[in-house]
């Protein structure tokens, strides 16, 4: 099976097996690559997903917890700087935009639930 990589939008990724696969993925960018190199995907920043549309495995309760943190760093930072056209017309920041900033991908149910939380607290 192969698992779609896509690096951060801030950084390029080079990733490499013990057996000599080597992939470069350019910052921003996706490739197709063999499934038993996703982790090593994951641990250079990069967002995972299975090709045939199914959801990628959860990573670890650290590596979930980080990437809630980046979000909620991020989706922070984007109230405070945020342009008008960045927010939709229920006033809520734009998903894509979001993702540009963390560099993996997020759901607008994510974005939404983590700018709710930060606008309750």
């Amino acid at each position: 099976m192969k698992m779609k990589v896509t690096a951060p939008f801030t950084k390029d990724i080079h990733i490499s097996s013990t057996s000599g696969c080597s992939v470069y993925v350019p910052a921003g960018q996706s490739k197709d690559v063999p499934a038993y190199m996703a982790h090593l995907a994951v641990a250079k920043g990069a967002a995972v997903q299975p090709l045939d549309g199914s959801q990628a495995p959860a990573g670890s309760e650290v590596e979930q917890a980080e990437r809630q943190q980046k979000l909620r760093d991020a989706v922070k930072a984007f109230i405070d700087g945020a342009e008008p056209d960045d927010f939709t017309a229920n006033g809520r920041p734009r998903k894509q935009r979001v993702q540009e900033m963390v560099g993996f991908s997020v759901s607008a149910e994510e974005v939404n639930d983590v700018y709710e939380r930060i606008m309750a607290s």
